[in-house]
């Protein structure tokens, strides 16, 4: 760890690291892992209000438990932070910040992997008056996992996961009139690997938030959710079909914090081949 004032404005901090384990001495370690971060303010003015600030962090890993020079797993992740805080007072007015992590495995260490996952989140909150109240604030995630074992081109398995949330202020009161999130996923079962999936999954979530006059109380909510699998057999013919659906809607006409008009439905589905 070290410290740097490279000036009366600038201040730098390093994090280098490194873990190293070889039990054997044969050269090979069986795990190795590293990490770097550097976090820098400025303060131009110099009057020790940070204007600015990055944070940077990198880590990797690997892993190699039968000590042949061949890893059977490999990690990676980075995170990058970014906060300005140009108007000078406790409340940044933007924050961004992004992590990006991934694995690969290589089970039988033979060299090439067999399975790879991969996660990015994004995050961007803004507080353009910078009063401690958030006019929009955005997350993000997308998330994948692929597995190949025997490297043909034709995954046995994959998988993906995207989320997407959404607060508005637009009073800036710190009652948002608004509120959104979205997220769906997949997943498609193909252990054969003849390019005719076993199984296949989905799911898929919607919800919405309004409170429109900002007093802290939602009088709308909106939710739609739905989750299906379908199975399949040798010739791709569907042979089971399951899935089921909720749907919610929701009014507090008083506002009183207790909805007066619920509409509710949940349904399941259950679809076999005679």
């Amino acid at each position: 760890l070290s410290y740097t004032p490279r000036a009366t404005h600038w201040t730098v901090v390093t994090l280098p690291a490194a873990s190293w384990r070889d039990l054997d001495q044969d050269g090979h370690p069986e795990m190795n892992a590293t990490i770097d971060g550097t976090f820098e303010a400025y303060d131009d003015d110099s009057n020790g209000i940070y204007e600015k600030a990055t944070l940077h962090l990198q880590a990797e890993a690997t892993v190699d438990a039968n000590s042949d020079g061949v890893p059977e797993e490999h990690a990676y992740a980075t995170l990058d932070v970014l906060v300005l805080n140009e108007i000078q007072d406790q409340y940044p007015e933007r924050v961004e910040a992004r992590f990006v992590a991934s694995e690969t495995l290589d089970v039988n260490a033979d060299g090439t992997m067999d399975e790879t996952r991969g996660l990015t989140m994004d995050l961007l909150v803004v507080d353009a008056n910078s009063n401690g109240h958030a006019e929009t604030a955005n997350l993000t995630i997308h998330a994948t996992d692929v597995r190949d074992a025997n490297h043909d081109g034709i995954p046995e398995y994959q998988a993906s996961f995207d989320l997407v949330a959404q607060a508005t202020d637009r009073d800036d009161d710190g009652h948002p009139e608004c509120v959104n999130v979205t997220a769906g996923g997949s997943a498609v079962l193909d252990e054969d690997q003849n390019g005719v999936p076993e199984m296949t999954a989905s799911l898929s979530y919607d919800a919405r938030y309004v409170d429109s006059d900002s007093n802290g109380v939602v009088e709308n909510a909106t939710v739609h959710f739905r989750a299906e699998k379908i199975t399949y057999d040798a010739n791709g013919t569907s042979v089971g079909h399951e899935w089921v659906l909720v749907d919610y809607h929701g009014e507090d006409l008083n506002q009183d914090g207790t909805m007066d008009n619920v509409y509710l439905l949940v349904e399941k589905h259950v679809i076999t081949d005679a």
